[in-house]
């Protein structure tokens, strides 16, 4: 049984995936397990993978036959074994000391059950972008930005319990393209969140022509209006 089930959803990433995946294998925290799972591939994508799961046991390849990140990563999560689940995408890098920095802190706040880092975005030549963010760090501050329509919870950064699942369900599609922030809006009334002080991965940031920012927003407005009903906000 890995300690982290590492979930990598593919789709046309040949181009980037082989330096996501080694930046995995360059941890030094090694009790882990990659579950990649190709969605709809058109390129080498499935064979890159296969290559890596060759030589390493701890890589999985597994196939998502519907088209979409959030069938890809509910599908990685139910092919999980790991008591963590971690998220990466196929053009993000991550520093050598992350997970163990990551494990190591959760295992000391059992409290905290949701846990990122700060990032550094690069173009997609990885080159570092001029403007950058910085996180809250705290679980009131994390769950006030939030509630407050932003995003604070970088995606590929985050490692969190797997026993999440168990209230919060697993990845819905209701918000495209929003879909992790949707699920951090409904683990605020069961869970506790935390972000490291420190950058841990590159993000590559690539703009999706299709985002809506509107669409977030209205997440967090009806994630609020229920929240209100259920007496969880005044």
């Amino acid at each position: 049984m890995p300690k982290v089930s590492i979930i990598v959803p593919i789709h046309n990433g040949s181009q980037t995936l082989g330096r996501s995946l080694d930046s995995i294998t360059k941890q030094t925290f090694e009790d882990w397990q990659v579950v990649c799972v190709i969605n709809k591939c058109e390129d080498n994508s499935e064979e890159i993978a296969k290559l890596y799961s060759t030589f390493d046991n701890r890589f999985k390849v597994v196939s998502c036959y519907e088209k979409g990140i959030v069938p890809a990563l509910n599908w990685g999560i139910l092919c999980s074994d790991g008591e963590y689940i971690a998220r990466q995408d196929c053009d993000d890098y991550w520093y050598p000391e992350k997970l163990e920095k990551q494990i190591k802190y959760l295992e000391e706040n059992k409290d905290v059950d949701i846990l990122g880092t700060q990032i550094r975005q690069v173009d997609t030549e990885y080159n570092e972008i001029q403007s950058q963010i910085r996180y809250p760090t705290s679980n009131l501050d994390i769950k006030t930005t939030l509630l407050r329509g932003s995003n604070c919870i970088a995606h590929p950064s985050v490692v969190f319990r797997k026993s999440v699942i168990f209230r919060a369900g697993l990845y819905d599609d209701t918000y495209p393209l929003a879909e992790d922030y949707y699920y951090w809006l409904r683990c605020i009334r069961w869970y506790n969140f935390a972000n490291l002080d420190e950058i841990l991965v590159d993000y590559t940031s690539n703009p999706n022509p299709n985002y809506n920012p509107n669409v977030p927003l209205t997440a967090c407005r009806n994630v609020q209006t229920l929240y209100k009903q259920l007496g969880i906000l005044k």
